[in-house]
């Protein structure tokens, strides 16, 4: 796990406003046990930005994941998803999850999550089995193992807006 403080708040701002044709989707996710539906996992709003649209301000962000990956695990991965803009309003949250837990997620070797604004309360992104909790902070970004649990709290007032980017395994690792 590892924190960079790499974006400015004007970069913060420039990929939240990416791509403002492509509106917001409500995403819920239901438990996987509860049939009834009546237990949601996460409750929050997203909307999938173009690669194209974002290389130019999120290339320094790549490139410091890509060499702590290369010099920690001695890895050399080096494609990415393409980024997941993600807004919790008062009363969302994401409960504990993995991000390899359904098909095409295969591919997800490290998952990187960005603040974008700090100007609400709630919504720290926790890690249960490390009792590891960040408050968000704009331009804070924090790259860990997509197979390491990990939630978000509730929004308890404000709006947060956080991206959320994979690296990826080489797609042959997941050909059956």
């Amino acid at each position: 796990m590892k924190k960079f403080n790499l974006l400015s708040k004007d970069e913060c701002l420039k990929l939240l406003h990416a791509d403002s044709y492509n509106g917001f989707q409500r995403s819920l996710i239901f438990d996987d046990h509860d049939l009834m539906g009546l237990s949601v996992k996460r409750k929050s709003h997203s909307k999938t930005l173009s690669n194209n649209d974002t290389e130019d301000t999120l290339s320094t962000l790549h490139t410091a994941c890509e060499n702590y990956i290369s010099q920690k695990w001695n890895l050399k991965l080096c494609e990415w998803s393409s980024p997941v803009i993600n807004r919790y309003c008062v009363g969302d949250y994401y409960e504990p999850h993995t991000d390899t837990n359904s098909g095409h997620a295969c591919r997800r070797a490290f998952s990187c999550v960005t603040f974008l604004n700090d100007n609400f309360g709630g919504g720290e992104l926790y890690f249960p089995h490390r009792d590891k909790i960040f408050n968000p902070k704009a331009g804070v970004s924090i790259l860990f193992a997509a197979d390491e649990l990990h939630g978000s709290s509730i929004v308890r007032y404000g709006t947060k807006f956080s991206m959320v980017q994979w690296i990826l395994y080489p797609a042959f690792l997941c050909d059956s």
